[in-house]
């Protein structure tokens, strides 16, 4: 949220800026990577469990800053930059898609259930439909039973073995969207999962399936829906949480845009002063 509200004010610009001084970005950056947890996963402090709504906001905030991790064609420009180990964060996250829709879902990936793929529970219920995050990860599935919802609705949890809820499929898709990697989870079946599953019959969508609808859970569902362009829907920004439309009007405001040209032209003349020198 305070990141959000600096963006809103100065953009991305550092330091101080029409007299008022700026927050410690680098302090900022190294808390965040502080509350990186073992698994990728990002908690609200650190050696706490990772869990998706704060994997989320870290990314959205390091999005604000400028500070997420440069593209691998970019060479490192010196800057502390926010998410230690990409791959395992991407992983953590696409790792949040389950099979485990309410709590009498399960999926038997070990053979070791009494009960039915259906109605086993244990901690390897997560999915990845088209393909694997690692070769191992597609070998540890062969063989294993496949029940019929694996292949039409996946949904999507906060934390490791938690039955879906639809808040979270925003939580984990923002993060994945704003660093670029947003093809690699399931949106089909996670869009079928939304609207046949926890959407309710009487409008909106609730938690988890059977709930009765909510304006949170109706809000991130549709926020989700937009994410993957779905018709009829406006687009969205995934940082801000709000449509396209309402970000392109804070960027017009005209405060606004005076506070950053000055900027960018103070910007310039300490550069054109530095080149002389």
């Amino acid at each position: 949220m305070a990141t959000a509200i600096r963006w809103i004010l100065r953009g991305d610009l550092e330091g101080p800026c029409e007299g008022v001084p700026d927050i410690d970005v680098d302090s900022f950056v190294t808390c965040v990577r502080a509350a990186e947890s073992y698994d990728g996963g990002i908690s609200e402090a650190p050696y706490h469990e990772a869990h998706g709504g704060f994997t989320c906001c870290a990314v959205a905030a390091l999005y604000f800053l400028d500070r997420l991790p440069l593209p691998p064609s970019q060479k490192p420009d010196g800057v502390v930059r926010g998410i230690s180990n990409l791959p395992h964060t991407l992983k953590w996250l696409v790792s949040r898609q389950t099979a485990t829709l309410d709590s009498d879902d399960g999926l038997d990936t070990l053979n070791d259930e009494t009960d039915t793929s259906e109605t086993c529970h244990d901690a390897h219920s997560f999915v990845k439909l088209g393909s694997f995050i690692s070769t191992q990860g597609e070998s540890n599935m062969k063989g294993q039973p496949h029940p019929h919802f694996e292949l039409q609705w996946v949904g999507v949890n906060g934390r490791c073995n938690k039955v879906a809820d639809t808040c979270y499929a925003y939580w984990v898709s923002a993060p994945l969207k704003l660093l670029g990697y947003m093809d690699i989870i399931e949106q089909k079946p996670i869009r079928k999962w939304l609207l046949d599953k926890t959407q309710h019959i009487v409008g909106g969508f609730g938690k988890v399936t059977g709930d009765p609808p909510d304006m949170y859970h109706s809000f991130l569902g549709l926020m989700v829906l937009a994410m993957f362009g779905e018709p009829g829907l406006q687009s969205v920004d995934e940082a801000l949480c709000i449509t396209t439309r309402a970000k392109t009007h804070l960027e017009s405001l005209s405060w606004r845009r005076k506070i950053l040209s000055q900027a960018e032209a103070d910007r310039s003349l300490v550069d054109l002063v530095s080149d002389k020198m």
